[in-house]
């Protein structure tokens, strides 16, 4: 997973840290794919990053990159980990200056601090395309949704500065002057993480008590992709002590099987469940069908220490999503 794909999954977790979110896949199959037999929460659950099975499935995941970021998350999720000096030695060699062409780029604009007698300025800060980044980079941590980071303002960003600011009782303006964003870059970001990844078909992969949301998600997706045999996975995160929960649906109309994933956000865990059901039966084709399949919270919470292995996605025969 690179680290432009990572940011393009993220929701936001209540409180500016833990945002809500939900978020919903689906794939039609054939009468032949065989019914889940599950009728409660399966969920895999890493709840500590020093496992074994764990470290090794994460170190496969970024071992051939060529971002030396993977290997930086690795590094925060194992400092001591069994590849931890290998990772080093690879991060070092990316790390050096390639000889190629200058790109043909726009020099930055320097941002120069307000001064503490004077009024600070109105005028959006949004204009430098090294603040663009630096605010996308940054809202990511915070666990808002914004999309692919790019050095350009995109709808996205707006709706996500929109959201932090109304967090902060501040006028949603989706846009940020120099007072916003001193403000932005005095936020500390979270420093326990979990996260939920999923397949349309159910299959899912939950990890908690990581040190930074891109670990999370790194592992989570890891596992998920293993667990749906390479199917397409989303993934959702929380921080501190925010939880997630994903319903599923399998059942049949006439003939045809329909399944369907949901997944929710919330600061409880009680209450990330609600949500993902009411999901799950306002835009499950089958209603009825809807159950709890994975839950999870960042400090572990949801488990009390136990891990429950992954639970893979049901066989099908032909796939379509329901959105």
């Amino acid at each position: 997973m690179r680290v432009t794909a990572v940011f393009a999954v993220m929701l936001a977790a209540a409180g500016g840290l833990g945002l809500a979110r939900s978020d919903a896949r689906a794939q039609t199959v054939s009468p032949q794919a065989a019914p889940l037999s599950q009728t409660g929460p399966v969920a895999g659950s890493i709840v500590s990053p020093k496992a074994n099975e764990a470290e090794i499935t994460f170190w496969n995941s970024v071992k051939d990159s060529k971002d030396p970021a993977e290997f930086k998350a690795y590094l925060d999720a194992y400092p001591q980990g069994m590849f931890a000096a290998l990772a080093k030695l690879r991060m070092s060699a990316l790390d050096k200056p390639r000889v190629t062409p200058a790109p043909q780029a726009i020099a930055p604009q320097p941002v120069p601090p307000p001064a503490a007698t004077t009024p600070p300025s109105t005028a959006s800060v949004l204009t430098s395309p090294v603040v663009v980044r630096e605010v996308f980079l940054k809202l990511y941590s915070l666990n808002y949704q914004v999309g692919v980071a790019t050095d350009r303002v995109t709808p996205e960003l707006r709706v996500a500065i929109s959201t932090w600011q109304r967090r902060l009782n501040k006028p949603a303006t989706g846009d940020l002057n120099f007072e916003d964003l001193a403000r932005l870059r005095n936020a500390v970001a979270p420093t326990v993480w979990g996260a939920l990844a999923y397949s349309a078909a159910g299959a899912t992969q939950t990890v908690s008590r990581m040190p930074s949301r891109l670990a999370a998600e790194t592992m989570a997706m890891a596992g998920c992709r293993k667990n749906a045999a390479n199917a397409r996975c989303d993934v959702v995160t929380a921080a501190l002590k925010g939880c997630g929960a994903l319903a599923h649906a399998n059942g049949l109309i006439g003939s045809t099987r329909h399944v369907g994933s949901f997944a929710a956000v919330r600061e409880t865990l009680v209450e990330a469940g609600d949500s993902a059901m009411a999901d799950c039966r306002l835009k499950g084709k089958v209603p009825s069908a809807c159950k709890i399949r994975a839950v999870f919270c960042a400090d572990g919470s949801h488990a009390a220490g136990a891990t429950t292995p992954a639970q893979p996605a049901p066989p099908k025969s032909k796939s379509g999503l329901q959105l």
